[in-house]
């Protein structure tokens, strides 16, 4: 993705988020093991795993922070982060539901009327991905770190939206 970003140049959010959506895609796999990582993966080895698979997550998000934000250097730090968490919370799920198993493709085809939730997977992940990426940035959420109530005479320290 870093590499896709990185010859991609300066994108418009739009694109940006066409080039997150196909790099994941291109990479089914990544896509399962994602699902797979909080609920089975992480759970079953050694504290010494977890902790370097953990630090290599780590400093993947960061590069590829770096490339989202060289990429629409609209988007801060915290922006690429939230992009990334909701990327690779979302796309294991949404993987799933677009490739069913063969009974759950069979009771779709038997019953369309529960065949709502299964779309091509690239064409929706693209266009939640623009979602997510044109939402940001938030220009009234809270830090994550930050109280509920946002401090009303701080100035926002975020560039303006075009």
């Amino acid at each position: 993705m870093e590499g896709e970003l990185d010859r991609a140049g300066t994108l418009s959010a739009r694109d940006l988020a066409a080039v997150l959506a196909r790099t994941l895609a291109d990479r089914p796999l990544f896509c399962d093991l994602l699902a797979h990582a909080p609920l089975s993966l992480e759970r079953s080895v050694s504290a010494e795993s977890v902790r370097a698979y953990k630090l290599r997550a780590l400093d993947a998000v960061e590069a590829v922070v770096a490339a989202l934000r060289r990429a629409l250097p609209e988007l801060s730090e915290r922006d690429g982060v939230d992009v990334i968490a909701a990327l690779t919370s979302m796309v294991g799920t949404l993987r799933q539901i677009a490739n069913p198993s063969q009974t759950m493709a069979l009771v779709y085809a038997e019953d369309p009327r529960l065949a709502h939730s299964v779309a091509d997977f690239l064409p929706r992940l693209t266009r939640l991905t623009e979602a997510i990426v044109l939402g940001l940035p938030a220009p009234d959420a809270p830090a994550p770190d930050a109280p509920d109530t946002p401090d009303a005479g701080a100035p926002d320290s975020r560039p303006a939206r075009p």
